[in-house]
């Protein structure tokens, strides 16, 4: 694990229907976010859903009780979580820092 590896932060994807996909770390204890990025939405996730990564595990959290469940991990989740684990990449960054 890099000097810079933060694995208290965890990664997750929103589908908002009216701004479409952004992905983004955060911080639970503490909630602080970093910048979130538009991305392409996984086919997994409808309009008012959320995808977290939990370790290597994905799940949908959804209003629809019925679509709560582990799902494939998208591959934008998963770029976020090695960054913050080996403290590399531009997901690395702290919330403040921008290119």
């Amino acid at each position: 694990m890099g000097p810079l590896a933060r694995p208290d932060r965890v990664a997750q994807l929103d589908f908002d229907a009216d701004e479409g996909c952004f992905a983004y770390w955060m911080e639970p204890v503490t909630n602080l976010t970093s910048v979130r990025r538009a991305v392409d939405c996984p086919r997994e996730i409808v309009a008012g859903e959320t995808i977290r990564l939990a370790g290597r595990v994905c799940f949908r959290e959804s209003s629809d009780e019925a679509r709560r469940e582990p799902v494939r991990c998208p591959y934008q989740l998963l770029k976020i979580q090695d960054a913050l684990e080996t403290g590399e990449g531009e997901w690395s960054l702290s919330p403040h820092d921008e290119r």
